[in-house]
């Protein structure tokens, strides 16, 4: 394994990527809004931050979004389990420390114990309904507030920017796979409007070999659909209106058993509203005035409960001489219900709700070859008063393909109102608290790109759990690390990879779970007529499953291959076959019902084709 890493950073050297970023003359005209909540040219921005587009995420062929991430730079992931076991880390960060935003809407869930401290429900996010994702890295509560202490996710759903556009894809693999997905938008003078409509059947797999199941397999059906509807009422004022609503049925096993050992019946939802009015009062200045809401729910056979978040946002931006200031006030209320659990004596139901409000304001400014972004929010939050964030990042154009960027910032996370309020929560926990800086250099050409980042990130206060799952704050952890990525094009291939550092340890020296140390990926693609031929190479370094150290899970690798054929203008086919090689590897692990450590099995070698469509 160590003798493949080598290889992999020797190559990651040359050919490193960060995603589906596109390049030269084309990275000017990509706008990004991520970085700064509002609208900028990617080449002018001084953040670590990815763009993954539509064309991207249908060549690719991935399944999930957590697939997805987990191959990017600086993000590693874990994607089997049962519900709540798929996560991402960025730079290290807990999972629950990603702020993740669909169309604006901030989601997230209270809860605790399928997920440790609430976070992002990612099996409820579908690929098929997605235009494309940006990608901060780094803390961004001077931005964003609470939870953004290792960067932020956000998603955007198809919609067209000019005429009409309709789309269709159908799909099939193993483990009997389908997936089906219909969407159409338009854009017509004054009125526009997009749907999609997707789900996804799996007869499902043996994750657990050592638990018997009935019928032997872990089955699941997911559902989503989204709608969008925008009216321009004049050239100044736009009012735009938005629905999501996605749900999950599955059967699965418990990898902790707390609840049940095997067929525990899973159904989860997500509906989002949102409603946002935007101003041009003039050249100079813009408003931006939205209400959402997000309800995360889940019924299962040991538990449910109920995540409901309100926020009402009222964005400023005003255009001054060579700069950009922008202000903002943010209203957010959070209830979390659980009105059953497995043991209704020894695990009591319980509710709360907590209410945050915030104040922002930024400032950026470019002089010649030199930019900043100066950036300051102050939140009052419920049980613990007040928190101002602020952060700085600063970036100088070193040739006319070439800038470096630095940045220093700190971040904070509230607990979850279930650490809070149930049997094993307090209200005398104390907020997790983070501070981070990073330098690195961007080199981008229209055939090439280089991307070097070096970061470190210091936590306080980590919440964690006891023996007896009561939940306390911990002292100190810190994650430091290079990222390596880029991307380069020789004769007729295009060459890509990356390669990630990591050390995260907590205060007594132990490493943080689920963290490689290191993780790489290496991918090539050639163009052959009609064809389209890659295939991707990933290594995921040794570490370990849980905090103690105790239970340490081997490295390994993969080989993907991903195939696509432009049958005519409208219709394409992309083959991709996972996990070539039928490598056997766990990326947690699960007990068996005295408790003692079972092997947890991940997908073995699985292929899925699927047929595109959509009218030029």
């Amino acid at each position: 394994m160590k003798k493949t890493f080598s290889h992999c950073v020797i190559s990651a050297a040359f050919f490193v990527s960060s995603s589906s970023l596109t390049f030269g003359q084309q990275v000017d005209q990509e706008v990004v809004v991520t970085a700064t909540r509002v609208p900028q040219k990617l080449s002018d921005s001084i953040s670590d931050i990815t763009v993954i587009d539509r064309a991207f995420i249908d060549s690719s062929s991935f399944t999930t979004v957590t697939e997805l991430l987990g191959s990017q730079p600086g993000i590693q992931a874990v994607t089997n389990g049962a519900y709540g076991s798929k996560n991402i880390f960025i730079r290290g960060s807990e999972a629950r420390m990603t702020s993740v935003y669909i169309d604006g809407v901030r989601i997230d869930s209270q809860d605790g114990v399928d997920r440790l401290g609430g976070g992002m429900p990612w099996d409820l996010v579908s690929l098929d309904s997605i235009e494309r994702i940006e990608i901060l890295r780094g803390p961004a509560s001077a931005i964003y507030g609470s939870d953004a202490m290792g960067g932020v996710v956000q998603i955007f759903t198809r919609q067209s920017k000019n005429g009409e556009r309709t789309y269709a894809s159908a799909g099939y693999g193993t483990y009997g796979t389908s997936r089906e997905s219909l969407g159409f938008s338009s854009k017509k003078e004054k009125f526009d409007y997009s749907f999609n409509l997707s789900q996804e059947n799996s007869s499902g797999r043996n994750t657990y070999p050592s638990v018997v199941h009935f019928p032997g397999k872990e089955s699941s059906h997911s559902l989503s659909g989204n709608s969008r509807v925008g009216i321009q009422i004049d050239d100044g004022q736009r009012l735009e209106g938005n629905l999501i609503h996605n749900e999950v049925n599955l059967k699965s096993v418990d990898p902790s058993f707390y609840y049940c050992s095997a067929d525990c019946n899973i159904k989860t939802k997500l509906n989002v509203s949102a409603i946002k009015w935007t101003s041009n009062w003039s050249s100079d200045y813009q408003t931006k005035l939205s209400y959402s809401e997000a309800i995360n729910s889940l019924i299962a056979d040991y538990e449910q409960f109920k995540t409901t978040s309100d926020t009402l946002l009222f964005e400023n931006n005003l255009k001054l001489t060579d700069s950009l200031l922008t202000f903002g006030l943010e209203s957010r209320s959070d209830k979390f219900n659980q009105p059953v659990t497995y043991s209704s004596s020894s695990y009591p139901t319980f509710s709360g709700s907590r209410n945050q409000s915030a104040l922002m304001a930024g400032y950026g400014y470019k002089y010649k070859k030199q930019s900043f972004q100066l950036n300051i929010r102050h939140d009052q939050v419920g049980l613990y008063g007040s928190k101002t964030s602020p952060g700085i990042n600063y970036g100088v154009q070193i040739s006319s393909n070439t800038k470096a960027i630095l940045s220093a910032s700190t971040g904070f996370r509230a607990p979850s109102l279930e650490q809070l309020y149930s049997t094993y929560g307090s209200t005398a926990l104390k907020p997790e608290t983070n501070r981070s800086k990073d330098i690195g250099i961007i080199y981008l050409e229209k055939d090439a790109s280089f991307r070097a980042i070096l970061y470190r990130n210091e936590f306080r206060n980590l919440i964690s759990t006891s023996s007896s799952f009561n939940y306390y704050n911990v002292n100190v952890a810190t994650a430091k690390g290079l990222t390596l990525a880029g991307s380069s094009k020789f004769w007729d291939y295009q060459m890509r990879g990356s390669y990630d550092l990591l050390n995260a340890k907590d205060g007594s020296d132990k490493a943080l779970n689920l963290r490689a140390h290191h993780q790489a990926t290496f991918g090539v693609d050639r163009n052959i007529g009609e064809w389209k031929l890659g295939g991707e190479w990933t290594g995921v370094g040794r570490r370990y499953f849980d905090a103690a150290n105790s239970l340490p899970l081997s490295g390994y690798s993969l080989i993907n291959a991903i195939t696509s054929y432009q049958i005519n203008n409208e219709y394409k086919a992309i083959f991709r076959l996972n996990n070539l090689a039928d490598k056997k590897y766990q990326q947690i692990v699960g007990y068996d019902a005295s408790y003692n450590p079972g092997y947890y099995s991940p997908p073995g070698r699985n292929l899925f084709v699927s047929l595109n469509w959509q009218p030029k």
